[in-house]
């Protein structure tokens, strides 16, 4: 029968804790094989502050079966713990092991740093399509600001351009009172030669 979350995280997992710290390697063993078959029914919560300490911890433990079972322990449960996780605490707790003394355990260490090498790889290429899509959508707000001041600078422009209908109305009224006082002044006779000389004899005969 399967386990309440309440009987997993206050009973079993209160019961299991103390048992890591027993002085038989054997029992230090199998709490380690039983978290790295507990991880994946566990919260994220639970594995990452019961399971995981208990993994680590074990990392240096005395005795190299008990080490080699945290190692694989680790290796098994390595899509059940964010990439954070694996890039803060996992990785840098393995690598000191990559040279143990004991052959199995260094033989173990490899592919399970590897794997989480992998994990933490794949994230950073999530997150740096995520800052490639961030600075296009950047670029495009800037290209789109940058349009619409544009246009509203046209738009000013073009409505500061025309003459206003009060300066069109005094450049006409300046324009037709030239024109009058022109005429009036000079006025030009159909006959140009015989009205010429009517004019210049009717003004000797003045003066005479």
């Amino acid at each position: 029968p399967k386990l309440s979350d309440k009987n997993k995280s206050d009973r079993l997992l209160r019961v299991v804790k103390r048992l890591e710290a027993d002085r038989s390697a054997k029992i230090r063993t199998n709490v380690i094989i039983f978290y790295g078959r507990l991880v994946k029914d566990l919260t994220e919560q639970l594995r990452v502050k019961v399971a995981l300490p208990s993994f680590l911890k074990a990392l240096d433990d005395k005795q190299s079966y008990v080490r080699l079972a945290a190692v694989r322990s680790l290796g098994a449960c390595r899509l059940h713990f964010s990439p954070a996780v694996a890039a803060r605490a996992v990785i840098p707790k393995l690598g000191p092991v990559l040279l143990a003394p004991s052959p199995q355990v260094r033989d173990a260490a490899f592919p399970c740093i590897e794997a989480y090498l992998s994990v933490a790889r794949e994230e950073e290429e999530k997150m740096a399509r995520r800052d490639e899509e961030k600075r296009e959508q950047l670029i495009q707000q800037k290209q789109q600001q940058a349009a619409a001041a544009s246009a509203k600078k046209n738009s000013a422009a073009s409505k500061s351009s025309p003459v206003s209908p009060a300066r069109k109305k005094s450049s006409s009224s300046s324009a037709e009172i030239a024109e009058t006082n022109t005429s009036a002044a000079a006025p030009a006779p159909s006959d140009a030669g015989a009205s010429w000389t009517s004019w210049g004899l009717g003004a000797l005969n003045k003066v005479v």
